[in-house]
C-alpha cells in the first residue's frame, strides 16, 4: 500500500518513515501544497495525506479519485479545506486528526491579555530588576473588536471563550467556503458581523484590535503573531493621536 504525503515539514519526516515502517506502509513525501497541477504526484498510491494550506476542491477530488485514490486525510483538527459534500458523493473517505480545542482557545486569550497588558515587556524589563511603568500601560478588553479566519470546528471554542467576555464583540469573519461563516454567525448569536470570502479582504476592510486564525495547522503562533501586530499598529496609532491632541 502506498500513501502520497503532501505539504510534509521537515519534523514530521522522522515520525513518517517510522509509522510507514510500523504499519509496511509505503510512501511519497512531498513539500509542495496539493493542487491540480501536481496532483499526478498520487498516482499508483491509495490514499493521500495533507495539511491544511491547499484547498482541496471538487476538481482537485475528482482528479485523485481517477488516479485510483480512496482515502484522504488531513493532519489538522479542521476539515474546512475540503469539499466534503463532493468527497462523499465520489466515495472517497476524509478523515482528519483530533484533539481537543480548548486549549488552543485558552491560549489564543492568554495571548490577547498578554498583547494588551505588554506582558512580555514587562517580564523583560523584570529579568533586568527594571520595574518602571513607561510604556507599558495597556488597555481593558472591553470594547475589543474581534476578528475570526475560518469557522470550523476550532473556532466553536474560540467563540465561546469570547462569548464569556463582555463587551467583547466578534465583528468580523472570513471563510474559504461560502455561506460557511455566515451559518457558523447565526448558529452562535453574533449579530452586526460583516463577512469576508478571504482574510486578505477582511484584514483590508475592517480595523481589528485582534484576530484569531483557525485556518492552518500551525495556527498558534499565526494567532500570535497577528494579535501583536494588530496591537501594536492600534498602539502606534493611540500615540499619534496623543502627540496630536
Amino acid at each position: 500500500m502506498k500513501i502520497m504525503v503532501y505539504e510534509a515539514r521537515p519534523d514530521e519526516r522522522a515520525d513518517l518513515e517510522k509509522q510507514a515502517a510500523l504499519h509496511g506502509v509505503e510512501l511519497s513525501v512531498t513539500d509542495a501544497v496539493p493542487t491540480l497541477e501536481n496532483a499526478s504526484l498520487a498516482a499508483g498510491c491509495i490514499g493521500v495525506s495533507i495539511l491544511g494550506q491547499g484547498c482541496i476542491d471538487a476538481a482537485l477530488l475528482d482528479a485523485y479519485h481517477a488516479l485510483g485514490i480512496r482515502y484522504l486525510s488531513t493532519r489538522t483538527i479542521g476539515y474546512d479545506h475540503i469539499d466534503l459534500d463532493h468527497a462523499r458523493s465520489i466515495g472517497l473517505r476524509v478523515c482528519s486528526a483530533s484533539y481537543a480545542p480548548n486549549g488552543v482557545a485558552d491560549f489564543t486569550v492568554m495571548m490577547l491579555l498578554m498583547c494588551l497588558r505588554h506582558y512580555k515587556q514587562a517580564l523583560w524589563r523584570g529579568q533586568v530588576n527594571d520595574f518602571s511603568l513607561t510604556g507599558l500601560q495597556g488597555r481593558e478588553m472591553k470594547d475589543l473588536t474581534i476578528g475570526i479566519i475560518g469557522t470550523g470546528w476550532i473556532a466553536e471554542s474560540h467563540i465561546e471563550s469570547y462569548k464569556r467576555m463582555k463587551d467583547v464583540k466578534v465583528v468580523a469573519m472570513a471563510d474559504l467556503i461560502p455561506g460557511k461563516a455566515e451559518k457558523f454567525a447565526a448558529r452562535y448569536g453574533i449579530e452586526n458581523c460583516k463577512f469576508y470570502p478571504d482574510h486578505k479582504s477582511m484584514l483590508d476592510s475592517e480595523k481589528l484590535d485582534a484576530v484569531s486564525v483557525l485556518e492552518i495547522d500551525s495556527f498558534i503562533a499565526i494567532v500570535a503573531a497577528m494579535i501583536y501586530a494588530v496591537l501594536e499598529q492600534w498602539k502606534r496609532k493611540e500615540k499619534k493621536n496623543n502627540e496630536v491632541g
